[in-house]
C-alpha cells in the first residue's frame, strides 16, 4: 500500500493488517550525462515498492534528497547532512508508529546515507521501542548479478533498472565516455576500505567524469530478475526477523 496515493481509510484499512512499515531513502545527484539525478530513488522506490506489496504493509512516500555533498560540483545535485536524514528518517518512523507500526524497514538506494540510516536505525531500535532491518540496494544488487552486471555509477545495473522504471528518463545515446571501471573502483576503494581510509571530498576524487560502468550493455529487460531476486532476499530476511 502506497500510503500518499490512498485515502485515510484505506490507509487506515492497510495499517491494520499488518505491523510492518516500509521506509525509503534515495538521493538527487548526478549519474552521468544519461542517468536522472533521481536514479538512486528511483532504484530505492523499485526494490521498496515489490517488497511492500509481497508483505502486504504499508510504503512511506520515498525520501528523494539524501547525503550526497561529494556531488555537489555536478549542477542539479541536492545534499542534506547526515544529521537532517536520521532526523527525517527517525521522524517517519515515529510517525507510523503512532497508527501501530511496530516494525521499519528502511530501504536505503544511496551509498551516502549509509551512516545516516545506521545512526536512525540504531536510535528507533534503543529508544523508540520498534524492531528496524536495513535493506541496502548495492549490496542486493551486487549479490544478485552474481558478477553479471557491473555497480557503477550510473554502470550497468542503475542504467538498467531506470530503463525499467522510468524510460523516458534515459538518454542512452549519451551513454559514453565514462571512467574506466576498474580504475574508479581501485580509488573508491581509497575511501572505503575497512582497515584505514580518509573521507570523500568530492566524486571528481573516483570519477572525473562523474559515472562509470557498462551503461551501454543495460536493457530493461535484466532489471526484472535482477529486482526480483533482490526482492526475494528482503522478503525472506524481514519474515524471519520480525515478530508477528
Amino acid at each position: 500500500m502506497i500510503l500518499h496515493q490512498v485515502t485515510t481509510v484505506e490507509a487506515g484499512e492497510a495499517l491494520g493488517r499488518s505491523p510492518l512499515g516500509v521506509i525509503t531513502c534515495g538521493a538527487t545527484e548526478q549519474h552521468g550525462p544519461h542517468l536522472p539525478l533521481s536514479t538512486d530513488t528511483i532504484g530505492g522506490w523499485a526494490l521498496a515498492r515489490k517488497v511492500a506489496e509481497r508483505l502486504d504493509c504499508v510504503l512511506a512516500p520515498p525520501i528523494p534528497v539524501g547525503c550526497s555533498d561529494y556531488h555537489l560540483n555536478w549542477p542539479g545535485t541536492l545534499s542534506i547532512s547526515p544529521a537532517t536524514m536520521t532526523s527525517t528518517i527517525c521522524e517517519i518512523a515515529e510517525s507510523l508508529q503512532t497508527h501501530g507500526v511496530k516494525n521499519i524497514l528502511i530501504v536505503n538506494g544511496h551509498g551516502g546515507n549509509r551512516s545516516a540510516v545506521d545512526v536512525a536505525a540504531s536510535q528507533l531500535v534503543r529508544t523508540g521501542g520498534v524492531s528496524v532491518v536495513v535493506a541496502y540496494f548495492q549490496g542486493l544488487a551486487f549479490k544478485a548479478a552474481g558478477g553479471e552486471m557491473d555497480l557503477g555509477h550510473a554502470g550497468h545495473v542503475e542504467t538498467a533498472v531506470v530503463l525499467r522504471e522510468a524510460p523516458e528518463l534515459v538518454k542512452m545515446e549519451l551513454a559514453t565516455g565514462g571512467t574506466d571501471l576498474a580504475e574508479a573502483l581501485r580509488r573508491e576503494r581509497e575511501f572505503s576500505a575497512r582497515d584505514i581510509y580518509r573521507p570523500m571530498l568530492d566524486w571528481e576524487s573516483v570519477s572525473e567524469s562523474g559515472w562509470f560502468g557498462d551503461a551501454a550493455a543495460a536493457t530493461a529487460e535484466q532489471a526484472d530478475p535482477l529486482l526480483e531476486k533482490m526482492a526475494d532476499r528482503v522478503v525472506e530476511y524481514v519474515s524471519n526477523a520480525f515478530v508477528k
